[in-house]
């Protein structure tokens, strides 16, 4: 063997040493495996037998899919997202969501929510102590719909805000991630941080209103969904009214306005700033209102326990007064009229 062919075989050699890389037999999979119960049971005027009506209507609280966050535990930055989807029912009747999400190992702070509601909003969510939950502003021609705000006679100059869809919330802390063959497997529970009220007025002469709606204050606009913490600003709520029948009034009137209506929650400090103003627009077109005060109201037994306000009032709608006014067109009795038609060719 030549000198050049040996200096070959040994630089080959060298370069296949060099090239080598120790891997592992296994691969790991380095995810995890969720495991999500969504608890709706007990939610005061949602879940049935709560309810001030069982026959009414109330928020409906169903999804196909959550999002998850893993926050470092340390840092409380996010470093990893993803959605589980897959559904199944356990044997008390609630709902799983589960699914398998990519992430390092390491220890996590972890928070999942129901991804597709359709008013309530995410914002922040890179940061866990920061990311929120919240609903737009509400539009400005309602603004202007509300005659105590444009005379300058609100009770406060609060901002106004659409309700929210419940938000069911699920946090684990300190979780943690190792590497492994198997998939680690972590259970939560998502319970929801919003607020569901029914409340109603009795109703004079509500044959003449043809819209009803309600502004409340002294209540939360936010809710920062880490810590679960709701904002201690106060704002108002936005929400419809129907008309109704109570059938519990002892009172020759049993008419009323209610609302099923749900809100990230009263904000304790703000008993100042809790009052309702109902607005009706009537069948003629006007706009009635009328304001109560409702820190009474959300110390009773009802209020407390399970979110009824029952105001022991009535709003009394003015029926449309015929005054004489406007244009009101007659039609005179026939005449005869004789004349003669000229034809030209």
């Amino acid at each position: 063997m030549s000198k050049r062919l040996a200096c070959l075989f040994v630089l080959c050699a060298i370069i296949l040493f060099c090239g080598c890389e120790r891997r592992p037999l296994v691969d790991y999979s380095n995810s995890v495996t969720l495991k999500v119960k969504v608890r709706t049971d007990n939610i005061p005027n949602v879940t049935p037998g709560t309810k001030y009506n069982e026959a009414l209507p109330s928020p409906e609280i169903e999804t196909s899919m959550f999002y998850v966050l893993f926050y470092d535990a340390d840092t409380k930055q996010a470093v990893s997202q993803g959605f589980i989807s897959d559904i199944s029912i356990d044997k008390g009747g609630n709902m799983i969501v589960s699914g398998s999400v990519r992430v390092k190992p390491g220890t996590y702070d972890i928070i999942c929510y129901n991804f597709d509601t359709r008013s309530t909003m995410i914002k922040n969510e890179r940061d866990w102590n920061s990311i929120t939950a919240y609903t737009s502003e509400i539009d400005e021609y309602l603004y202007s719909r509300f005659q105590s705000r444009a005379d300058g006679e609100a009770q406060n100059e609060s901002s106004i805000y659409y309700e929210p869809d419940h938000l069911m919330v699920g946090r684990k802390y300190a979780c943690i991630v190792k590497e492994s063959v198997k998939s680690t497997e972590i259970e939560m529970e998502a319970n929801s941080i919003i607020d569901t009220y029914y409340i109603q007025i009795g109703l004079v002469n509500g044959q003449y209103a043809a819209n009803a709606t309600a502004v409340l204050s002294g209540l939360s606009k936010e809710n920062l969904i880490g810590p679960n913490l709701r904002d201690e600003v106060p704002s108002e709520i936005f929400f419809e009214m129907q008309r109704g029948v109570d059938t519990r009034l002892r009172s020759v009137n049993q008419n009323i306005l209610y609302a099923v209506f749900s809100t990230f929650g009263k904000i304790p400090e703000a008993d100042s700033e809790l009052y309702v103003t109902f607005n009706v627009v009537t069948t003629r077109g006007d706009i009635q209102e009328k304001s109560f005060n409702m820190n009474d109201v959300f110390k009773t037994e009802d209020a407390v326990k399970r979110h009824w306000l029952i105001i022991n009032d009535e709003f009394v709608i003015e029926p449309p007064i015929n005054d004489g006014g406007g244009f009101k067109p007659t039609v005179d009795d026939w005449q005869s009229v004789s004349s003669e038609i000229e034809i030209k060719p």
